[in-house]
């Protein structure tokens, strides 16, 4: 919360309120994922509290390593995203 509200880019979004309300969301909706795709062997974690920079090139490194992706090399999706994908 301190590092959204000190980072001063201008954001007229970025008060007590709002932020908490979008921690709220990130706990209600996005943390799920993380379990979801760890139990896959789908999640790379990458340590986005450094540099831009740093958090570039670990990213690229992750995303050049690869993961093992149901469905072949390149592509693919879990089978319970189908009806999501239509």
């Amino acid at each position: 919360m301190r590092r959204i509200l000190s980072r001063h880019q201008g954001r007229s979004d970025d008060t007590p309120g709002v932020a908490h309300g979008r921690l709220r969301v990130y706990h209600d909706q996005t943390e799920p994922l993380v379990t979801h795709y760890e139990d896959r062997a789908l999640l790379r974690r990458v340590d986005g509290t450094r540099d831009v920079a740093s958090v570039e090139l670990e990213v690229h490194a992750e995303l050049a390593r690869g993961a093992p992706l149901p469905g072949g090399i390149g592509g693919g999706h879990p089978p319970e995203c189908d009806s999501a994908l239509g």
